[in-house]
């Protein structure tokens, strides 16, 4: 729940950076993430690749029968839309250096299924409640 919530707070921090910058200059390219910001981003995913890891390792077959399989399916999708987004950034860094300039490629719709992510709190609280 910790990670989560910590996740959910940067997510909200590059959010906030993002709009900001877009009031300030309507029409212009989406700014690079502080460095900081994205190494913090890898080190969440690399956190939910290893939690989606064990789960898979522990539960085998069961991780798609159990109760709770529709949230283990998001966490699934949130891991691989994860990755897909740092692969993205990665090849935006290397187009974009290799060609002197910056290889721009919208990813807000990605960012918005990260956002999605908090939806696992209301399971914490759910939990907390019984």
């Amino acid at each position: 729940a910790v990670v989560i919530t910590c996740n959910a707070a940067t997510i909200g921090f590059y959010t906030n950076d993002g709009i900001t910058h877009a009031l300030r200059g309507i029409g212009a390219s989406e700014p690079r993430p502080h460095e900081w910001l994205r190494q913090l981003s890898y080190c969440f995913i690399a956190f939910f690749i290893l939690e989606l890891g064990i789960k898979l390792f522990t539960f085998r077959v069961h991780f798609f029968l159990k109760q709770d399989w529709m949230w283990n399916v998001l966490d699934l999708i949130l891991v691989v839309v994860g990755i897909y987004e740092i692969m993205v950034e990665i090849a935006q860094r290397t187009n974009g250096s290799n060609h002197g300039g910056s290889a721009e490629v919208n990813l807000t719709w990605i960012r918005l299924l990260r956002l999605v992510r908090m939806l696992k709190m209301l399971r914490i609280v759910r939990v907390m409640r019984f």
